[in-house]
């Protein structure tokens, strides 16, 4: 006898159910002595990003809000510009969680808040904007740091951000002295679960780490007078290598943004950053942000394309500052946005410690300590990377595990593999070869160790998450 059979199957759907129920039929016709014939019909609809058959990731990433390190004024609160954060709740999708974190200490007498504050000032759309405004409090954004807090210790509050488009930035108190609070970094985490879709945030600045100030115009990464694009101060500028077999899939429209938050102290004269290729010194298509007639700090933020002149694969890319009339222009961050749809893989970037000119000593950057979650990746594999120059031989870098600690060093332990040093040279970029293991949920952050009379000129280290 014999008897046909039809299967009708998704080519998204897993090959085990499908294989599974053709064993079945398979032994029911042994069973009744029969043959068997398949008729296989394949649909040719396929899932949509966010559709329960389409694939999805699970991801975690830091977005910095601050490089220079930030103390509290004893006059009034202040609305900390430099810190400006921009990003679009749209571009993430699944179970979002979104985090604010703090590394800092409070030696005043009474407990104080360090606020996390929004405020629509700036449409992602190749502008500059700024406000003096203090914005609205974020539903979960104020983080308590108790009186007598006297090392620096992470705290985190998870919140919720204001839907859409939305410019975030720190909103600190007033102490009864100068000072009497510091914070060390601040940041913005987003967990995705489930995601089809994101936006991967990489630093591209950075300053010396365990500096403060309380005078906010001069949190500044860089200042120049020069009409022609420079780095004044060139260890305090990152460099990202573009590397696309390690994302899938970028966007072909809106792919990269640009966010640089600069200003100038002479409103009649223009102010402009721009991404530059190290290799050809040449400058990316379509990331120049200027603006003129204002000198109040300014977010501006450039979409460009990965197709766009100038921004070669497998080439490092970093900022420039230039400005007109022999006035002073500031830098006081910038970072790139990477936008991925059909989420498969990526690399997110979680700093572990900031500059440090000519590092010649034994240090613990305490300043940078940050949980990883390992469990928060399906498939993740992990480098560390440092970014400097050495005038000799003799300064090692590893990451510091502090197990659950959120401040001191007790129980501080080196992570295995984690060795980076550097060659006598200009400035390169170090990264691991081997993947690291980590524990998860542990607190991280570099360590230095000198074994000989070399120095370092520090840019800054990462840890590199990868999933494929």
């Amino acid at each position: 006898m014999l008897n046909s059979y039809s299967i009708k199957g998704d080519v998204l759907r897993p090959l085990s159910n499908f294989l599974s129920r053709v064993f079945l039929l398979m032994l029911i016709a042994a069973a009744s002595g029969c043959s068997i014939r398949f008729h296989v019909i394949v649909s040719s609809t396929t899932p949509t990003a966010g559709s329960p058959t389409a694939a999805s990731v699970d991801l975690e990433q830091g977005i910095e809000m601050i490089d220079y390190g930030l103390s509290t004024d004893s006059g009034s609160p202040t609305f900390i510009r430099s810190s400006l954060t921009n990003f679009d709740t749209t571009w993430f999708d699944g179970t979002v969680t979104y985090t604010f974190e703090i590394v800092a200490k409070n030696t005043d007498g009474v407990n104080r808040n360090v606020e996390l504050r929004a405020r629509n000032i700036a449409t992602i759309n190749n502008n500059c904007a700024g406000s003096t405004a203090a914005g609205s409090a974020v539903a979960g954004g104020a983080i308590t740091v108790p009186t007598g807090t006297a090392s620096l210790t992470r705290i985190s509050s998870t919140f919720t951000p204001v839907a859409g488009n939305m410019s975030y930035f720190l909103f600190l108190p007033a102490t009864t002295g100068i000072g009497d609070m510091q914070i060390a970094s601040a940041r913005i985490i987003i967990k995705q679960v489930g995601a089809t879709k994101t936006h991967i945030y990489v630093p591209l600045t950075s300053s010396t780490d365990g500096v403060y100030t309380h005078l906010q115009p001069s949190a500044y990464d860089d200042l120049t007078t020069s009409a022609v694009f420079t780095q004044g101060t060139p260890i305090n500028y990152g460099r990202w290598k573009k590397e696309v077999s390690k994302f899938a899939t970028i966007a072909t429209t809106n792919g990269f943004v640009l966010d640089t938050v600069i200003t100038t102290l002479n409103p009649a004269q223009t102010v402009s950053s721009e991404l530059f290729d190290v290799t050809t010194g040449l400058p990316v298509a379509s990331t120049l942000s200027s603006f003129t007639g204002t000198a109040a700090i300014q977010l501006c933020n450039k979409i460009f394309e990965s197709t766009d002149a100038n921004f070669i694969d497998d080439d490092e890319f970093e900022l420039k500052l230039k400005v007109t009339g022999g006035v002073t222009g500031e830098l006081y961050k910038g970072g790139l946005w990477i936008s991925l749809t059909n989420l498969s893989k990526f690399m997110t970037y979680h700093r572990l410690g900031k500059a440090a000119p000519a590092f010649n000593s034994n240090t613990i950057s305490v300043y940078d300590r940050r949980v990883i979650n390992t469990s928060s990746f399906l498939t993740p594999t992990f480098y560390y990377e440092c970014l400097g120059s050495a005038s000799a031989t003799g300064m090692a870098f590893w990451i510091g595990d502090y197990g659950v600690n959120d401040s001191g060093v007790i129980g501080l332990s080196a992570v295995t593999n984690s060795n980076v040093s550097f060659a006598v040279g200009a400035k390169n970029r170090l990264r691991t070869s081997a993947s690291l293991n980590l524990t998860d949920g542990d607190r991280y952050s570099s360590v230095a160790v000198q074994s000989g009379a070399g120095s370092v000129d520090l840019t800054g280290c990462y840890l590199i998450i990868q999933s494929n």
